[in-house]
C-alpha cells in the first residue's frame, strides 16, 4: 500500500463533512491550540532575547568594559591590543544620605577628562555639568537617585563612608557633605547605583583603607572579552581582573532564567492543545472504524490503518507548527513597531523606562530558539498521536461489521 494513498486517505477523512460538527471542532481547536502555543513560545522568548539584548548593549555603553586592579608603577603605561582608551577609577560603596531617604551607592573616584574617553559620561548629563579638575567636594549623580533623594543640582548630599571614626560616645561612620553639579541618565543599571567624584577627593576620603585604584578599560571587542582577559592573566603586574558581564552576572543569569520558566509555562499551551489531538484522533478512529474495516477485507494491513491515523496526527501538529511559527517569526520581527503603535494609540507604556531602562518591547529573533520550539512541540504531538493510533491497530474487520 503506497505512502500516497494512505495520506490521501488520511487528509479525507479530516475533510469528510459527514463526520459530525463536533469532531471537526475538535480538530479545529486542535490546530489553532498547537498554533497558538508555537507562536507565543517564539514571540516572548523573541522578546526576552531582545530585551537582554537591549539592557546588555546599555551597560556596556556606559560602564567600562574591564576593571584591571594593577601594580601603582604600571597604571600609567598600560598597553594592550584591543584597547580604546584607559583611565584611574578608585571605587568603593558608601550611603548617600539625604533629608527624605538613604540608599546605597558605588562611588567611582575619576579623573574627569580621562575617564569620558573609557564612558562618554558627559553625554549622558540632563542637567548641570561633568566633573572638572578644579573640583572640590562636588558629584556627579543620576537622575533616578537624585528623584529618589528628592534633590537636584545644587544640593548638597552627605555620604556616609565605610570607615569610621573614633569617639567619646563610640565607633561613628565618617561622613563628608558633597555637592551635587551634575545629573545624568544612561538609561542602564549603572543609574540606580554610581555615583562621581573627583579622584583625588576619592583618595582623600578613602586615605589609610585598604581601597586601591584600579585601571578603568575600554575595549574594541566588548562582547568578546576573553582573548584580552587571557592576555592580562598571563601578566605579572596583574593583580586582578573584573568584568562587566562578571559585575551585572546576577541580572543576566535572572533574565535568562525567566526565559527558561516562562517558556516552560507556554508549554503548557502546547500540552493542552496534545489533549485535543488525542480527543480528534480518537474520534476519528471511532468514526471510520467500518471504513476501515472495509479496507482491511481488501488488503489493507494493520500497520497501513495506523499509519492513516498517525498521517492526520501529523496534518493537525504539523498544521498548527506551520500557521503558529509564521505568526509568531512575523511578530517577532515587527513586534516593536506594533508595540510603539499601541503606546502611541494607548498612551501608556508597556515597559515602564524607570524599572526597566526602555520604553518599548525590543525582539530579538534567534533561529535556533525557532527550531528548538518546532522540534519540542513535535515531539509532544507525537506523544499526542501515539495512543490513537494504538486503538486503531486493534480494529478488527469482522467485529466492527459485526451488524452490517
Amino acid at each position: 500500500m503506497t505512502q500516497r494513498f494512505l495520506l490521501s486517505v488520511a487528509w479525507r477523512f479530516l475533510r469528510a463533512k459527514h463526520a459530525g460538527w463536533f469532531a471537526s471542532f475538535i480538530t479545529l481547536t486542535s490546530v489553532l491550540g498547537i498554533a497558538l502555543g508555537v507562536c507565543s513560545l517564539i514571540t516572548v522568548m523573541s522578546v526576552l532575547n531582545g530585551f537582554s539584548d537591549e539592557i546588555r548593549t546599555r551597560v556596556v555603553a556606559a560602564e567600562p568594559h574591564l576593571y584591571v586592579a594593577l601594580d601603582s608603577s604600571t597604571l600609567e603605561d598600560f598597553s594592550e591590543v584591543d584597547v580604546l582608551a584607559t583611565a584611574p577609577v578608585l571605587r568603593f560603596t558608601a550611603i548617600g544620605q539625604s533629608a527624605s531617604q538613604l540608599q546605597g551607592v558605588e562611588v567611582n573616584a575619576v579623573i574627569a577628562n580621562k575617564y569620558i574617553h573609557v564612558v562618554p559620561m558627559d553625554s549622558y548629563l540632563v542637567a548641570g555639568r561633568w566633573l572638572d579638575q578644579d573640583d572640590r567636594f562636588n558629584i556627579v549623580v543620576s537622575q533616578l537617585q537624585a528623584r529618589r533623594w528628592r534633590l537636584d543640582v545644587g544640593d548638597s548630599l552627605n555620604l556616609l563612608l565605610p570607615s569610621f571614626i573614633s569617639t567619646p560616645a563610640g565607633l561613628f561612620p565618617r561622613s563628608k557633605s558633597l555637592r551635587i553639579v551634575g545629573l545624568y541618565s544612561s538609561s542602564s543599571d549603572t543609574d540606580s547605583a554610581q555615583v562621581f567624584i573627583p579622584l583625588r577627593i576619592g583618595e582623600l576620603l578613602m586615605r589609610g583603607s585598604h581601597y586601591q585604584s584600579e585601571l578603568a578599560v575600554r575595549t574594541t571587542r566588548a562582547f568578546d572579552l576573553a582573548p584580552l582577559i587571557a592576555r592580562l592573566e598571563l601578566r605579572k603586574d596583574v593583580n586582578k581582573i573584573q568584568s562587566w558581564q562578571d559585575k551585572h552576572q546576577a541580572l543576566f543569569a535572572a533574565i535568562a532564567m525567566e526565559k527558561r520558566v516562562t517558556s516552560f509555562v507556554l508549554l503548557a499551551i502546547v500540552a493542552v492543545a496534545a489533549f485535543n489531538v488525542i480527543a480528534a484522533l480518537s474520534m476519528q478512529v471511532l468514526n471510520k472504524r467500518k471504513g476501515i474495516a472495509v479496507m482491511r477485507t481488501q488488503g489493507l494491513s494493520r500497520r497501513a490503518a495506523g499509519r492513516i491515523f498517525a498521517y492526520q496526527g501529523i496534518i493537525i501538529g504539523g498544521a498548527g507548527i506551520l500557521v503558529g511559527s509564521t505568526i509568531g517569526v512575523l511578530l517577532s520581527l515587527y513586534f516593536r513597531e506594533f508595540s510603539n503603535w499601541i503606546q502611541e494609540t494607548l498612551g501608556i507604556y508597556l515597559f515602564d523606562p524607570s524599572i526597566y531602562y526602555v520604553n518599548y518591547l525590543p525582539t530579538s529573533l534567534d533561529w535556533r530558539d525557532v527550531v528548538l520550539v518546532n522540534v519540542a512541540t513535535a515531539l509532544i504531538a507525537a506523544l499526542a498521536i501515539w495512543h490513537p493510533v494504538k486503538k486503531a491497530l486493534t480494529i478488527e474487520p469482522a467485529e466492527a461489521l459485526n451488524y452490517e
